[in-house]
């Protein structure tokens, strides 16, 4: 396996059960032995969701990851392009078993279909690396 991907959580470095692999280099994304490539953007709101693991993300922090914390200017019509990201990229990662859920008043939440290969429904991420740094 290279370096150059992610396969644990990037808080703890635990192993993340959903068989879901990101390269952030080439921003690509594995899962059952097919890789799809996405636009950055794309990406990057793909990496948000998988760091929350199974918790809904904001609009608000979805804006602030994909262009505040990125030092770039936050568009005019971000809520609008938050959604066009979010539909493009649910149509690309549809064939991984990944969905992109969206509820009115939480945001957005990644789901991994447990039917497909690669995923344990019994095994779970630690909770406790949530939000902390690996030393």
């Amino acid at each position: 396996m290279s370096e150059d991907h992610v396969v644990a959580c990037p808080h703890c470095l635990q192993p993340m059960p959903s068989g879901l692999e990101l390269f952030p280099d080439g921003f690509r994304v594995r899962r059952i032995g097919l890789t799809v490539k996405l636009p950055a953007q794309q990406f990057h709101l793909l990496q948000t969701l998988y760091k929350a693991r199974n918790r809904f993300v904001t609009r608000g922090h979805l804006i602030y990851d994909l262009w505040v914390n990125r030092d770039q200017e936050e568009p005019q019509q971000a809520l609008n392009q938050i959604s066009v990201i979010a539909s493009l990229l649910r149509k690309k990662v549809a064939p991984l078993g990944v969905t992109i859920y969206r509820e009115r008043g939480s945001g957005y939440q990644l789901r991994i279909d447990p039917s497909k290969r690669g995923f344990s429904a019994t095994t779970v991420a630690p909770e406790s690396c949530y939000g902390q740094k690996a030393t």
